[in-house]
């Protein structure tokens, strides 16, 4: 009876932090990209666009992971079993919301190298058509996109790391830690799927990096 009791506050205490998380990582990504906006029509420095333009996505990725979740809770497991127009629409879900992911990653990197690459139009494209790929291959092994997301975001936290050696400015300073911080959050990610018991922590853990985030933003 009592592990009836506590396994139900869990699941409240659960399903009350998605909506923390959905609220605080929306909010925070929406603030974020409209101050780095800010940064950009004020200095014109392209690094601050392709900032922008990684929280926009992680604002989307945000909206995309909490229409997913709202869909299993409201629907019934056999629905979501069957083939069914709905079961499509989830599934779907989950390949956007690698996409989002995916550019949001490839934004922050680009924001970092941007000068070295010449043709930008060009690139955007590419960026795109590499979300689309990684999203396709990893869209049965979950875990292989996070693994390369990992990968890719500790490449850019060394390049940003020689910046902000280099010059020891705020910006090079933000944009280390922000790296950081995020890949941090694909860590996360990447261990709920191989230990949902860690959800809890893992949802107060990935509210506090936005948090910090939003924070060191609105400070500079």
């Amino acid at each position: 009876m009592i592990n009836q009791i506590f396994q139900k506050l869990l699941e409240n205490t659960i399903q009350n932090l998605d909506l923390i998380l959905f609220i605080t990582i929306l909010l925070s990504s929406i603030i974020i990209y409209k101050k780095s906006k800010t940064y950009y029509k004020l200095s014109s420095y392209q690094g601050f666009k392709h900032f922008a333009n990684a929280f926009l996505f992680l604002g989307l990725s945000a909206i995309s992971t909490f229409t997913q979740s709202t869909i299993s809770k409201i629907i019934s497991i056999s629905q979501l079993t069957q083939n069914t127009p709905i079961l499509q629409i989830y599934e779907s879900l989950t390949f956007v919301n690698f996409y989002f992911l995916a550019m949001a990653g490839f934004f922050l990197i680009y924001s970092l190298v941007w000068k070295e690459i010449k043709q930008k139009n060009f690139n955007i494209l590419l960026l795109n058509l590499l979300a689309i790929s990684l999203s396709y291959i990893s869209y049965q092994k979950h875990y292989l996109f996070y693994i390369v997301m990992i990968i890719l975001l500790i490449y850019g936290i060394m390049i940003s790391y020689e910046k902000y050696i280099n010059s020891k400015n705020k910006q090079s300073q933000l944009y280390l830690i922000s790296l950081i911080l995020i890949t941090i959050t694909f860590i996360i990610q990447l261990l709920l799927g191989f230990f949902e018991i860690i959800k809890l922590y893992a949802n107060i853990i990935t509210i506090g990096v936005f948090i910090i985030l939003l924070y060191l933003t609105q400070k500079k």
